[in-house]
């Protein structure tokens, strides 16, 4: 099944109507704590698993 040219196509970066709500994308944010208080700025914040993996001798 085709799409036909006259149907506008859905842009998934285009912004809310008015009354959506647009939603925060989960995908950009970290999952590993320790990350995410280093991106807040915490000067305590822990080394993330990433870079306690790099370090492994």
């Amino acid at each position: 099944m085709k799409s036909s040219p006259d149907q506008p196509q859905h842009n998934p970066d285009a912004p809310a109507l008015p009354g959506e709500v647009e939603r925060d994308n989960d995908a950009l944010r970290p999952n590993d704590p320790a990350k995410r208080k280093q991106q807040q700025g915490d000067a305590e914040a822990q080394e993330t698993d990433a870079q306690k993996t790099a370090r492994r001798d």
